[in-house]
């Protein structure tokens, strides 16, 4: 790398470093005026606990710190995620306008090199840092991502495993529902399920202590099963009842648990997901999730080629017309990976449906790095 690669890399470094501190610090420190009183009110309840060691005031006061950053270090990482692509433009903007207000591409022109060899550097820094993205996606958040459904009220929990089963059907007719569902025990707890004919109607309720999976159906402990007609139980007796074949199995109940979710899973863990058999719905859902992880990083790439594009200027002048033309290219990068992630396209392959947004993209950047007058 050239003397200029690595002066136009470094202010570019710098100035998305500056941005994702600036944006996360705000953030973080509006979440913690709102929630201050529950992040204390936690931190007083370690301590009393003995948790959280002496009871002392310089204490506490650590340990709501620790609490902060114990709640707030998984959704960084989430948040990074999120803003990496505004960061790179913004970041990209703020490098180019300190370049032409110091003469930089003036310098450069008047040395016979051209302003396309200026926006190597750019493409360079930002094909890494999606890179980086990727990492956190694939590797350090599927990590913590039982960690993201925590309030301030939850900070110093690190197990957050059972979640509660609404109500879900199974391919028999029958309607489940649980407080709970343990994944690591693979079992439900204060289990209820409804059965019913091929009309609607109700015809026996089961309900159960725990139930747990093994293999083919679900052990129920303390279960009781009552027969109804026209939904009015006819039974003054409720029966024992201690096992329910179902094709309900934990693998189903997470995936449609974790619908909500898919945005924190690795691309291993939503292929594996892919292979339980869910309805046709979910798996088109989680497939389109899958590839449109990649097509947003691509077009991110896209976006940032197109803009920086824009901001390669011959004489120094107001940036502020350079910044117009590209905030479209840059919504256009979001709203590509908006609509790969949502739109089903009918006739079309989910995977070729994810990439079509970048296609636009990819004539958009073509056109304006072309366009550049240097």
């Amino acid at each position: 790398m050239s003397l200029l690669d690595r002066y136009i890399a470094r202010q570019y470094v710098v100035n998305i470093l500056t941005l994702l501190l600036i944006v996360a610090s705000l953030i973080v420190a509006v979440d913690v005026v709102i929630n201050l009183d529950r992040f204390t009110g936690r931190a007083e309840q370690l301590a009393q606990s003995g948790e959280g060691g002496s009871r002392g005031a310089l204490h506490r006061t650590l340990l709501t710190g620790l609490l902060i950053a114990d709640l707030w270090g998984p959704r960084l990482l989430q948040l990074f995620t999120y803003l990496n692509g505004v960061v790179l433009i913004a970041a990209m903007g703020f490098t180019c306008s300190h370049l032409v207000r110091h003469r930089e591409f003036v310098a450069m022109l008047a040395g016979g090199i051209s302003l396309h060899r200026a926006a190597r550097p750019f493409l360079v820094v930002g094909a890494m840092m999606l890179c980086v993205q990727a990492v956190v996606q694939e590797v350090a958040l599927p990590r913590v991502a039982h960690l993201l459904s925590r309030d301030a009220g939850d900070a110093g929990k690190r197990r957050l495993d059972a979640f509660p089963l609404h109500l879900t059907p199974d391919r028999e007719g029958r309607l489940w529902y649980a407080r709970s569902f343990d994944d690591d025990e693979r079992a439900l707890v204060d289990l209820a399920v409804w059965e019913h004919d091929s009309e609607g109607n109700l015809t026996r309720t089961i309900v159960a202590e725990r139930a747990s999976w093994d293999g083919t159906g679900w052990n129920l402990r303390g279960g009781l099963a009552t027969r109804s007609v026209d939904g009015a139980a006819v039974q003054q007796k409720p029966e024992p009842i201690g096992r329910i074949e179902s094709t309900l199995d934990p693998d189903r109940i997470k995936v449609r648990s974790l619908q909500g979710f898919t945005g924190t899973l690795s691309w291993g863990q939503i292929t594996a997901l892919l292979k339980t058999g869910a309805d046709p719905q979910t798996l088109e859902q989680l497939d389109r999730t899958r590839w449109s992880r990649v097509a947003s990083l691509l077009g991110s790439f896209l976006a940032l080629w197109g803009a920086v594009s824009v901001f390669l200027v011959r004489a120094p002048k107001p940036m502020l017309k350079p910044a117009l033309k590209a905030a479209p290219v840059a919504l256009g990068g979001f709203a590509a990976a908006a609509v790969a992630s949502s739109a089903s396209i009918p006739g079309l392959p989910v995977w070729f449906g994810a990439f079509l947004p970048c296609v636009v993209l990819l004539s958009v950047a073509i056109a304006l790095s072309t366009g550049v007058e240097t």
